[in-house]
């Protein structure tokens, strides 16, 4: 094992508290995919609830 599966596994991991975190019914759905399917999709949702909430964060009528 290398320290890069420890890194990769662990982002995994944080991945899917972001879902957990959510209490989101389409994160629910993932348990149905295969794991690695699983895997992917709670990454991909992570990153965009994560890039959803920080534009959430902006205040109206500031711009980017």
């Amino acid at each position: 094992m290398t320290p890069g599966d420890d890194r990769l596994r662990e982002s995994y991991r944080r991945c899917r508290a972001v879902c957990r975190r959510a209490h989101s019914s389409f994160c629910s759905a993932f348990f149905l995919l295969p794991p690695d399917r699983a895997r992917a999709m709670e990454a991909l949702y992570a990153f965009l609830r994560v890039t959803d909430d920080l534009a959430d964060a902006i205040p109206a009528g500031d711009s980017a």
